[in-house]
C-alpha cells in the first residue's frame, strides 16, 4: 500500500523549495523559549515526570 491510498489520493505534502516558515520553532532552533521554565513551574508544584511529559505532548 503506498502513500496515495492511505491518504485519500493525495501525496505527502514537500518544501521542495524550503519556503515553509515556521511560527513556533524557527529553523536551526534547538531550544524553544519558555520550556524550561515552565517545566519546573510544574515540577515544583508537584507534578511527576509522567505528568509533564503529558502535558507537554
Amino acid at each position: 500500500m503506498g502513500v496515495r491510498h492511505l491518504n485519500g489520493g493525495r501525496g505527502v505534502p514537500r518544501d521542495r523549495q524550503a519556503t515553509f516558515e515556521s511560527v513556533i520553532v524557527k529553523k536551526r532552533q534547538r531550544w524553544l523559549n519558555g520550556v524550561d521554565q515552565m517545566v519546573l513551574s510544574l515540577s515544583a508544584r508537584g507534578l511527576t515526570t509522567g505528568e509533564i511529559a503529558a502535558h507537554l505532548a
